[in-house]
C-alpha cells in the first residue's frame, strides 16, 4: 500500500508538471510525460498483484 501510494503522488505530481510544459518545452514536457508514464505502470502493476 506504501508503494501505491507512493506512485500515486509521482504520478500526480509528474502529470502536472508535464501539462505544465506541454507547450513551453517540448524536451521537458516528454520527460515529465514519460515519468508520469512510469508511475502508471507501477500502480497498474502494484493493482494486479493485490487481486
Amino acid at each position: 500500500m506504501e508503494n501505491l501510494n507512493f506512485h500515486s503522488r509521482q504520478a500526480e505530481i509528474f502529470e502536472q508538471l508535464a501539462r505544465q510544459y506541454q507547450h513551453l518545452d517540448g524536451e521537458l514536457y516528454h520527460y515529465f510525460y514519460c515519468l508520469y508514464q512510469y508511475h502508471q505502470q507501477q500502480i497498474d502493476y502494484l493493482e494486479s498483484q493485490s487481486l
